[in-house]
């Protein structure tokens, strides 16, 4: 990854007039006066911008120098009388407002470690967005100068109404300063809708404790318990929109009688503790083929023992996988059969989720392959695999309970089968009939007890044997099969049984086909 030319903003005449346009806008009257004051205590260029309440925001792209001469300058033409802070003092000192997190923004001290995590995942992608954490002491200093400010303002006798609100966020601000840096040297697109989301989270040890002084003031409610966890000490209840709480609850006055006001100076500048990337899901659906028993659909697993030594979803999930380059993966499917049941016919719809996948798209070519990988495996096969769109998905949702499912079973009846059991079994052959099913037994610990009414529209049966049959069915979603053969005890009426007169009991069942429109389009 090649980092892109630099933009030379330094100093910059074309920054110095935008810069003082805004503060031409937005320093009327005694705002000036905030200036010094706040390079006095070390607030950098960028900070002392947004407590001037300026807050159209492509003015932070410019340097710390070309912003500190812009306000300087702009001092000396409104305010003379102002006393100048020594520039070199400024620049030398690590923000008290910010801790270092905007001033610093566009350095490689603190974008270093950002840069390093984009090259080391390498996604597949062109545009990006960033979320940022602040160090929460930030609140805390944030609220100091504005209350330090508000006073000075107070003391100089100024009608001007100067609130919390006035202050340009502390979070855009540091964000749009920090994508503007990851863009210009990842040359990617810098798009708030990005499907790649980076997230920064910063920390500042020195300034950790900064809102503990709220603890002793009752109307900030700030309840604070140290635990002991591993031996080390935490503190619980210190979250930060507790603390962002706390400091809206607690008046200008009790700030400065318990508080630091201004914030005093530090010597270290906030790091990042930590970067995320995380890319929204990829979908590639199909139809799959289960051929032999004894396979799960998903991972078997009770009492930290595998019941089955394969399933469907790890199949197909586990071979694709590494192409996507994802952290794991939902196998989502049409309806599931049991372990004991084989899925051929037309196979059943599926997809898989990927999450958080490095690789985003594949051709139709790679897609063939990952099928011809997927189908040298004797047991599960795939076929129409294709990428799938996030809104195709509720296709496979709807039709598991909507659509129907044709069946083949292998049926021993405990009558000889003769040509009038035979008659009696496809009476329904071209009819309709409702069965009643309570919830079966075998699945009682999981499902709620009830009784489901379903629809049986095609009942057709062969002989195959003294006592053996084969039914042809083909039912409403959700029908418990194995239960409308043998009847559960009776928990399922009519049953199969009860249509001949006999006990019945199944050996073997095939589902045929989901009648399921899936994939929805195929990739050409």
């Amino acid at each position: 990854m090649e980092e892109g030319p630099r933009k030379k903003l330094k100093l910059s005449s074309e920054g110095m007039e935008e810069a003082r346009a805004l503060l031409v806008d937005h320093c009327k009257g005694a705002l000036v006066n905030l200036i010094e004051p706040l390079f006095s205590i070390h607030c950098c260029s960028r900070c002392v911008l947004r407590y001037l309440g300026v807050k159209d925001f492509k003015v932070y792209k410019y340097s710390l120098e070309t912003l500190e001469t812009a306000l300087r300058s702009f001092v000396k033409e409104e305010s003379p009388e102002q006393q100048e802070v020594a520039t070199e003092d400024v620049a030398k000192k690590v923000c008290v407002s910010c801790l270092g997190t905007l001033q610093y923004a566009d350095r490689e001290e603190f974008v270093s470690d950002i840069i390093k995590k984009v090259k080391e995942e390498n996604y597949e992608a062109t545009r990006f967005t960033l979320n940022v954490t602040v160090p929460s002491s930030i609140l805390v200093r944030t609220q100091s100068i504005f209350v330090y400010l508000s006073n000075i303002l107070k003391e100089s006798n100024s009608t001007m109404v100067y609130t919390a609100d006035s202050i340009a966020d502390i979070k855009e601000t540091f964000k749009l300063v920090l994508c503007w840096e990851v863009a210009r040297i990842t040359q990617m697109e810098l798009d708030f809708n990005s499907p790649l989301k980076i997230t920064v989270v910063s920390e500042h040890p020195e300034t950790e404790n900064d809102h503990i002084f709220l603890t002793q003031i009752s109307t900030a409610n700030l309840n604070i318990r140290k635990v002991y966890e591993r031996g080390q000490c935490k503190f619980i209840g210190a979250s930060r929109a507790n603390i962002a709480t706390a400091l809206r609850s607690v008046s200008n006055e009790e700030f400065l009688r318990l508080g630091q006001c201004p914030p005093g100076s530090v010597e270290n500048m906030a790091r990042v503790q930590s970067v995320e990337m995380l890319h929204e899901p990829i979908y590639i659906g199909g139809r799959y083929f289960k051929l032999t028993r004894g396979i799960s659909q998903t991972p078997w697993i009770i009492n930290n023992r595998r019941m089955t030594e394969n399933s469907v979803s790890e199949s197909i999930g586990d071979v694709l996988k590494p192409s996507v380059r994802a952290d794991d993966y939902k196998f989502v499917s049409a309806g599931r059969e049991d372990a004991d049941v084989r899925m051929i016919g037309t196979g059943r719809p599926f997809y898989l989720e990927f999450l958080n996948p490095r690789r985003i798209t594949f051709t139709p070519e790679e897609i063939l392959e990952f099928e011809n990988t997927v189908n040298k495996n004797a047991d599960v096969k795939v076929k129409e695999m294709q990428s799938i769109l996030p809104d195709q998905t509720s296709i496979i949702k709807e039709g598991e309970e909507t659509k129907t499912k044709s069946y083949s079973c292998l049926v021993w009846v405990s009558n000889e089968v003769t040509e009038e059991l035979l008659q009696q079994a496809n009476q329904f052959n071209n009819t309709e009939f409702v069965i009643h099913q309570r919830t079966p037994i075998r699945v009682l610990h999981r499902r709620a007890q009830m009784v489901r009414d379903k629809t049986i529209h095609t009942l057709c049966a062969e002989k195959l044997g003294d006592h053996l049959m084969r039914l042809k069915l083909k039912t409403e979603a959700g029908t418990y099969i194995k239960e409308f053969v043998h009847g559960d005890l009776g928990r399922t009426y009519p049953n199969f049984g009860s249509i001949v007169n006999c006990t019945a009991d199944l050996l073997a069942l095939d589902v045929d086909a989901v009648d399921l429109p899936w994939p929805p389009v195929r990739s050409e």
